[in-house]
């Protein structure tokens, strides 16, 4: 079982290159979350997820390494009190089995009652409890973490690395 992650465990699980890594080292452009008592180079299980949910947005979705990193620092909290469900439809996928419904991240721009800036609002759930919390979003910046953590899944499996503890949280 794995608490942190050493830098060599974490460029395989999020299958960034050494120099992509060094560089959204250098350029900030690294999710982390705050943790007492690290050692400098190393990481934590979700950290590695929250790392591959930034590269989606980039590489996918074409959204600035940046913002890709804001919106993935964001969702540590989020995807962290919803693993269990996250876990369930990634062991699905990693099963062959699509999942019922699975569970995204949001950043929603949600236009306010009283006609004053829209509000940005952070969201885990499905689709549907998406759809139905905000009807009528400005923008929606949105990523599929149950596919996240399905990739994930696969590439612990090849690298021989233990995430139960990630999936039991």
């Amino acid at each position: 079982m794995v608490g942190f992650l050493s830098r060599a465990e974490l460029l395989a699980l999020t299958g960034d290159s050494v120099d992509r890594f060094d560089w959204k080292v250098r350029s900030g452009n690294l999710p982390t979350i705050e943790i007492g008592g690290r050692k400098r180079g190393k990481y934590t299980p979700l950290e590695a997820l929250l790392m591959i949910i930034a590269n989606n947005l980039v590489d996918a979705q074409h959204l600035a390494g940046t913002r890709a990193v804001e919106i993935a620092s964001k969702a540590g909290p989020f995807v962290d009190r919803s693993m269990a469900k996250i876990a369930k439809t990634s062991e699905e996928y990693d099963q062959g089995v699509v999942p019922k419904a699975d569970i995204f991240f949001a950043m929603v721009l949600n236009p306010n009652a009283d006609g004053s800036l829209p509000s940005v609002i952070p969201f885990c759930g499905t689709f549907a409890q998406l759809a139905r919390k905000f009807p009528s979003p400005v923008q929606v910046d949105l990523v599929n973490v149950s596919r996240c953590a399905a990739e994930l899944r696969a590439r612990a499996s090849l690298a021989d690395i233990d995430l139960q503890e990630l999936w039991k949280r």
